[in-house]
């Protein structure tokens, strides 16, 4: 199996019309990293990048990470939170006009214009600034999945799609309820998420 990220790259470079959202998981990358790859492939996109942001319960991935089992749902989720906080606060790194590249004045930059991130949190310590300008998109959609509480609040949160699967159309019904019902405690309207069901 190949590595997400690295297909949506090679795609990016050969279509204009496709959106391209690689899984990446919280649990098992930093967020320092991610940012940089998804901004790397929006700019080669022209902005057609977004998140399927997951969070992982395999235990056999949990081993190739050195970790005798996952995260419990309660810490998973407070990892991804305190996670794309990170990552959206590196794509702010960089006003949107901050390289102006002028070869006759030698500034490649305007150094007003980059701002250090300075996080300091319960699961990751990053400085910042991004090394790659901000994303064309500015903040890129974001896709999560899952039907627990946790999942679903997650999702009320901080998704613009989230993914259902379910074999009924009465629990779907249910599912589609439970998550638009928690967007107003996030401040958030019923049309900022999209659910999208198998």
């Amino acid at each position: 199996k190949l590595e997400p990220s690295l297909i949506c790259a090679a795609l990016a470079a050969t279509t204009s019309k496709i959106g391209l959202m690689p899984t990446l998981s919280t649990s098992f990358h930093h967020p320092y990293n991610v940012a940089r790859r998804l901004a790397s492939i929006d700019h080669i996109s022209n902005g057609r990048t977004g998140w399927n942001l997951v969070t992982s319960t395999d235990r056999e991935e949990a081993a190739n990470f050195g970790q005798s089992a996952p995260l419990s749902s309660d810490e998973r989720h407070a990892r991804a939170r305190e996670f794309l906080h990170v990552v959206r606060g590196l794509w702010d790194s960089w006003d949107d006009d901050a390289f102006m590249r002028d070869k006759e004045s030698g500034h490649y930059f305007d150094r007003n214009k980059v701002h250090f991130l300075n996080h300091q949190g319960e699961y990751f310590k990053v400085r910042g600034p991004l090394d790659t300008a901000r994303p064309p998109q500015g903040q890129l959609p974001i896709i999560t999945a899952g039907a627990s509480a946790n999942a679903q609040e997650l999702a009320a949160e901080v998704a613009d799609m989230v993914y259902s699967a379910f074999a009924h159309f009465d629990m779907a019904k249910d599912y589609y309820a439970s998550v638009k019902g928690r967007l107003s405690k996030f401040g958030r309207r019923p049309e900022a998420l999209r659910i999208m069901t198998g």
